[in-house]
């Protein structure tokens, strides 16, 4: 599913004559479930990890989780 979210938004952007290459992206929630801050199994991870392979610069929000899990190197930084 994280490969086709990411032609999704490869889609979005290239309509508007750009790449995800040096686009900030910001995630907006990665807890798995709502109002919990345990990091484990966050859906966006995958997500964040091909966003970066791809080039985009990330950030992300969730205020619940204020740190991403130490086992991710998605290279995002928080932007609450």
């Amino acid at each position: 599913m994280p490969r086709w979210v990411i032609r999704k938004i490869a889609d979005a952007i290239n309509s508007r004559g750009q790449a995800i290459r040096g686009s900030k992206i910001l995630i907006l929630g990665n807890a798995y479930k709502k109002n919990v801050d345990d990091p484990r199994e966050f859906p966006a991870a995958a997500l964040m990890e091909l966003l970066r392979e791809h080039g985009a610069e990330l950030s992300y929000s969730d205020p619940p989780t204020r740190t991403f899990p130490n086992s991710r190197k998605c290279g995002a930084s928080s932007s609450t």
